[in-house]
């Protein structure tokens, strides 16, 4: 149950982050009102979602048995696998910006890059989001929210990088690079702020 509710929660924030970002014509409040008319509907519904995830997860968290608490007790390091995971991933976007790509550069040699981003979006990227539940467990659902939704962000900016080299789309490459760099370092904040001695 509480995966179930961790499940719905993350779709919540999924939808209602998707509406909000929503900018409809208009200014002052026409412009509130034509928003709450395309998509109001739709960001209560991912609300609500949201609201009925942290209430499953916390019923089911205080449902667990002494079997499940010491299960739990042993996730710390995994989880702190996984903070490491993070930072690997962050290292490997760090050393692909830090190379201040020009669009002319990436079109020289796109396989490569192209080859980089595949293998973090496919391969290392999936291995940190496999540890959500136990990141969860470790620092709560208000601090994994935050810290989540900057690394989605992180992940649609690498990903826009990777579809701009395959579309020959050049000069969208490094901003998206740029982006994603910014991201996943706000995750890190994040992360740092809510447990210090995971610092490196």
């Amino acid at each position: 149950m509480r995966y179930a509710g961790f499940g719905l929660f993350v779709i919540g924030l999924t939808v209602a982050s998707w509406y909000a970002a929503y900018v409809p014509e208009g200014i002052g409040a026409e412009r509130i009102g034509n928003w709450f008319s395309a998509v109001g509907i739709q960001f209560l519904a991912g609300w609500v979602t949201m609201i009925v995830g942290v209430v499953v997860a916390r019923a089911a968290a205080k449902k667990d048995t002494p079997a499940d608490e010491a299960a739990n007790a042993n996730s710390a390091d995994t989880a702190g696998e996984a903070i490491e995971q993070m930072r690997l991933i962050a290292r490997r976007i760090d050393d692909i910006a830090g190379r201040d790509l020009a669009p002319a550069d990436v079109a020289q040699a796109p396989r490569k890059l192209a080859d980089e981003l595949d293998h973090l979006l496919t391969e290392e990227i999936p291995v940190f989001l496999d540890a959500r539940p136990l990141l969860i467990d470790r620092f709560g659902l208000e601090t994994f929210a935050e810290l989540i939704g900057h690394f989605a962000v992180m992940e649609r900016a690498a990903a826009r990088a990777w579809s701009a080299i395959t579309d020959e789309a050049w000069d969208e490459v490094p901003p998206s690079l740029t982006k994603a760099q910014a991201a996943v370092h706000r995750s890190l904040d994040v992360l740092d702020a809510a447990a210090p001695s995971a610092a490196a």
